[in-house]
């Protein structure tokens, strides 16, 4: 079940003991990746330098970690929708009819930031454990914005087991769609130029709504990665 702009801003808003959860998540990750490689000196000279940092050595690495940083604030699984973070983009600049291309270029990635729960599972999948796969499916380059429809779910839990569902397994075009976070009504995603690029707006995290409530993902084997 989809909430109410009231729930949703109830369900959104971080209490004070999760925010300082967030700050102490921020703060314990960067202490501690930057004394694993400059033990001591090269703490105080990291702190002198830049007071906040998301460690990664990439800028994906960056924003998987920033998934889960983020994710400390929100308490309460869910199987109709989950917040995630744009990890990789789509390149929508000469994307003319999106229903009908299918090229790699109309490809995205995202990360969860809230924790994702199937309703006939007991596990739990915490914030970064999940992938959501999807593409554009219709572009307004006037008002700047467009549509975008999830097609695959892969999630990894802390065993390392692998699940997925996809939309053919669904027998459908789709397992959900994107909305905005502070509207989520609103599925008109806002895009913008980046280096020449037609893209979304990385620095915003979106809602992936499903069509249906998810019961259960598929269990595929044991996976290579830990996410």
């Amino acid at each position: 079940m989809i909430p109410n702009k009231k729930q949703w801003k109830k369900w959104t808003t971080p209490s004070k003991a999760s925010v300082a959860g967030y700050w102490l998540a921020i703060f314990g990750i960067v202490l501690g990746t930057v004394y694993y490689f400059f033990p001591f000196v090269g703490v105080l000279a990291f702190f002198d330098k830049s007071r906040m940092e998301i460690p990664g050595d990439s800028v994906v690495e960056k924003k998987l970690n920033l998934a889960k940083i983020e994710g400390v604030k929100y308490k309460n699984p869910t199987n109709a929708y989950v917040i995630a973070k744009p990890i990789t983009l789509p390149i929508l600049n000469e994307l003319t009819n999106p229903l009908i291309t299918e090229s790699w270029g109309n490809k995205f990635m995202l990360a969860s930031v809230s924790p994702f729960k199937p309703s006939a599972q007991d596990t739990i999948f915490e914030p970064g454990q999940c992938r959501f796969l999807g593409k554009a499916t219709s572009l307004d380059t006037d008002k700047m914005v467009a549509n975008f429809v999830i097609e695959v779910i892969s999630c990894v839990d802390s065993r390392v087991e692998a699940y997925e569902i996809t939309a053919k397994i669904r027998n459908s075009h789709r397992i959900g769609y994107l909305a905005r976070v502070d509207d989520i009504g609103n599925s008109n995603l806002p895009l913008s130029w980046r280096d020449k690029i037609l893209t979304i707006n990385d620095e915003q995290n979106v809602v992936v709504i499903f069509d249906l409530p998810v019961s259960e993902l598929k269990w595929v084997g044991k996976s290579a990665l830990r996410f």
